[in-house]
């Protein structure tokens, strides 16, 4: 990605749909840790073994075409944006990463009153630093 080029930083929040268990976290993280690279993506993916938060940063087109996959991917249910940002002024970030968080880390996201914009995006770095993460 050239320094001109668009980019695009999207954080979500989605559930694990019930017709499916706990092992669907890992075929998405071994698909993920795959494409994500390839097209240009970076960020992290956390699971709290209910609950998927990821956060998207890279190129407009490719982030884009990843967010409308994840729309109709059957894996997730209750898909909520917690924050989306076109040229974000937040440093990018580096590499790709995702691993397991707490049962109730993600509880500040939840329901209406939850975290959105920056204040979602401050919270989910905060959380992924005390993540038990891999690369």
């Amino acid at each position: 990605m050239t320094s001109t080029e668009p980019r695009l930083q999207h954080l979500y929040l989605s559930h694990l749909a019930p017709a499916f268990d706990f092992g669907a976290f890992k075929l998405i993280l071994d698909v993920s840790r795959l494409r994500n690279p390839a097209a240009g993506i970076s960020g992290a993916l956390i699971f709290d073994g209910e609950r998927f938060c990821q956060l998207l940063d890279g190129p407009q087109a490719a982030v884009q075409a990843l967010i409308d996959r994840l729309g109709t991917d059957r894996r997730h249910v209750g898909l909520t944006v917690l924050h989306s940002s076109a040229n974000p002024t937040a440093k990018p970030q580096q590499g790709w990463s995702n691993g397991y968080c707490g049962a109730n880390d993600l509880d500040v996201f939840a329901g209406e009153d939850g975290l959105r914009g920056e204040a979602a995006l401050a919270a989910f770095m905060a959380i992924v630093a005390g993540s038990d993460m891999s690369d």
